[in-house]
């Protein structure tokens, strides 16, 4: 049974222009999971270079654990960005077919890829929000430890 579009000309001429837009930025968002991957190689490859040598300086100790963290917290953002972008580029795909075909159940999966865009958007945004509030609680948390002791008499 062949399924056919209710949308009229209009919306269909407005889908085909989002669809081009959205395949224009998952193709950017591609390229830069690509770039951010290579930055993670890079900063892995530094650290496992000089990983030696900034355990020498008792200033940078604190902060060698962050710094050999960076290449994995790149990773992940790039893992989460691609399937932004995956997703985005399934939409973008699926409802361009959808609309030449006149095919409902591709659109259908074009909308279900766009809700799953959608859901990692606010899923990621909901742990940023959340890690936002945790830095700052250790922030403050580290500053009143830091103004309790008796940093002065340094």
């Amino acid at each position: 049974m062949i399924e056919t579009l209710y949308f009229s000309e209009s919306i269909k001429n407005n889908i085909l222009k989002g669809a081009r837009w959205a395949k224009f930025l998952a193709i950017l968002g591609f390229i830069g999971t690509g770039f951010m991957v290579l930055a993670a190689l890079a900063m892995y490859g530094a650290m496992s270079f000089i990983g030696s040598d900034i355990s020498r300086f008792d200033q940078m100790r604190p902060m060698g654990s962050f710094f050999k963290f960076m290449p994995l917290l790149y990773l992940g953002m790039a893992a989460v960005y691609f399937f932004l972008c995956f997703y985005l580029f399934q939409y973008a795909t699926k409802s361009t077919n959808a609309v030449i075909n006149d095919d409902q159940s591709e659109m259908e999966l074009a909308f279900t890829n766009q809700f799953k865009m959608y859901r990692l958007v606010g899923i990621t945004t909901i742990v940023t929000i959340v890690l936002y509030a945790l830095i700052v609680i250790r922030m403050m948390t580290f500053a009143s430890q830091m103004a309790g002791s008796n940093i002065n008499s340094i």
